[in-house]
């Protein structure tokens, strides 16, 4: 049985330092949707307020499939 672990919290609070300390254990995946926006190429971080609800469709979607797969997941977010 897979475990979902969402961590909410306004802006600055640490929610992504969190969600990678709990990913540390690699039976946890760590996905959140400013992940969208990272370049996979170059790695760089290129923010498009445009596609914020494709971001979060995809950070949906990747988490629903990974839990389906197995995975433990933990998603942070605002």
């Amino acid at each position: 049985m897979s475990t979902l672990i969402l961590v909410r919290g306004i802006p600055g609070s640490g929610k992504s330092t969190l969600a990678k300390w709990i990913s540390a254990d690699s039976t946890v995946l760590h996905f959140e949707a400013d992940m969208f926006f990272v370049d996979r190429e170059t790695g760089e971080y290129k923010f498009d307020g445009m596609r914020i609800g494709e971001a979060h469709e995809w950070c949906q979607s990747i988490t629903k499939q990974s839990l389906i797969e197995g995975y433990n997941v933990v998603v942070s977010n605002t």
